[in-house]
């Protein structure tokens, strides 16, 4: 069953690359159509919607996999929760705070950077492409606890109630001045049902 999942999982990770690279293939495409059109607009605006692909891949594979590897390894079985609080961590260090050395990443999140400052080093330089390209990008991860989610600037994580309260957010939205391009993603409160006596 393992050498399945490790497969499983290594079949993803190519997808994941393969998506990249049509990525990038189709952002050079519309750039170059740009050029000939002039709509610098349409540009900027394609651009960002491919990098905010980037940026959701980013989060839901490259992220979530070197997250759970580690809780893997050192705790067995990690809860939706704690998995979303270490990914909360992670986007506010490389994302928000600008920190991008592997070794004090590493070591804010409990990791030992000789076992993870591989995939560390390999997700920062992915992050530090994407930040240099979209250099204008405001990295929103502001949420407040105990309010109600905003369904234009927020969804939930995962299978999170979108009729609770927030507790925190998990992942950044994308931003580029009034638009957003990719919501900010929140861990909410869970629901309690009284069942009758």
């Amino acid at each position: 069953m393992r050498t399945e999942c490790d497969r499983l999982v290594g079949e993803l990770e190519q997808a994941g690359e393969v998506n990249r690279h049509l990525r990038s293939r189709l952002a050079k495409a519309l750039s170059e159509r740009s050029a000939t059109t002039h709509d610098a607009v349409t540009l900027d605006q394609a651009e960002h919607t491919v990098l905010a692909d980037q940026f959701r891949d980013l989060i839901a594979q490259d992220v979530q996999h070197l997250l759970r590897e580690h809780q893997r390894t050192t705790i067995g079985r990690s809860t939706p929760q704690l998995l979303a609080r270490q990914i909360h961590s992670l986007p506010r260090d490389l994302f928000v705070d600008g920190r991008r050395d592997p070794a004090t990443v590493c070591r804010r999140l409990g990791m030992d950077p000789a076992d993870r400052g591989g995939g560390m080093r390999e997700l920062i330089g992915k992050v530090s492409v994407l930040c240099q390209r979209a250099p204008d990008v405001e990295w929103d991860l502001h949420a407040v606890p105990g309010r109600v989610m905003d369904p234009e600037l927020q969804q939930p994580w995962g299978q999170c109630d979108p009729i609770t309260v927030i507790e925190f957010a998990v992942a950044p939205a994308y931003r580029v001045g009034r638009r957003t391009y990719v919501k900010q993603q929140v861990f909410t409160k869970t629901r309690r049902f009284l069942w009758p006596t």
